[in-house]
């Protein structure tokens, strides 16, 4: 399982020192990005974001995604004991 840092509060990561020093401590990096009804992202990513998509160095979290999923309180309780 990767190590995954997020990114908070905001969707956007700045273009800055952070998003390398994250990437030299964590397995990938994420950040909440909200998708349309069909799953499609409704957020501009940046060039590095999508860079980082390709390399799957970057998930984008779906917040939706814990309330519709399958197994969703497994993941649910997964996260939990992850984030303790």
């Amino acid at each position: 399982m990767n190590r995954t840092i997020l990114y908070y509060p905001t969707i956007d990561i700045p273009r800055s020192s952070w998003l390398k020093h994250a990437l030299l401590y964590w397995d990938e990096v994420s950040s909440i990005i909200p998708s349309s009804y069909d799953n499609q992202i409704l957020y501009d990513l940046s060039p590095d974001i999508q860079y980082l998509i390709g390399e799957e160095q970057f998930r984008p979290i779906q917040p939706e995604t814990l309330i519709s999923g399958e197994n969703n309180w497994e993941k649910f309780q997964e996260f939990q004991n992850e984030f303790r």
